[in-house]
């Protein structure tokens, strides 16, 4: 009983400080030493008053990733996969938070912010360069394709 109220008040306090994933909360109550029967009901008592939902955290991430850091859908899929969100709620949240056009207009804004940095390369070089950071950012190739034919 004792062991169970402290492993609510340790979830609570990790979901709590930032968003996290079912995985992560998971994760985080097996490092501390919580036997499999206290984390799921950890996880429970957190899903029940909504501390913790996969669906609300997969689209806070998909936001974030989309306006600050200007990744690719790719990208946003592997690193939510990795956090350990089932592939239907990806799948979902990514066809209504980044349809084609917003693929197109992140790609082009972490185009210009990458050409910045590498305006003074020669032609070929900036190119290279410019297909392999989109790569990095999770693009498919043919959207980095048409970015390349507009900058380059």
């Amino acid at each position: 009983k004792e062991q169970l109220i402290n492993a609510k008040k340790a979830g609570l306090s990790y979901a709590t400080y930032a968003l996290r994933s079912t995985l992560q909360v998971r994760n985080r109550l097996k490092e501390k030493g919580y036997s499999h029967d206290i984390i799921e009901d950890v996880i429970s008592f957190l899903k029940e008053f909504n501390y913790l939902s996969d669906e609300f955290f997969t689209e806070q991430f998909i936001r974030a990733k989309i306006n600050r850091k200007h990744y690719g859908y790719q990208r946003i899929r592997r690193e939510l996969g990795a956090k350990g969100i089932h592939s239907n709620i990806i799948e979902s949240m990514l066809e209504k938070l980044y349809p084609d056009t917003v693929a197109y207009e992140t790609a082009r804004k972490s185009a210009e912010k990458k050409l910045r940095s590498i305006a003074f390369r020669d032609a070929e070089k900036k190119k290279v360069q410019l297909y392999n950071h989109l790569r990095r950012q999770g693009f498919p190739t043919q959207i980095i394709k048409t970015i390349i034919s507009e900058y380059c």
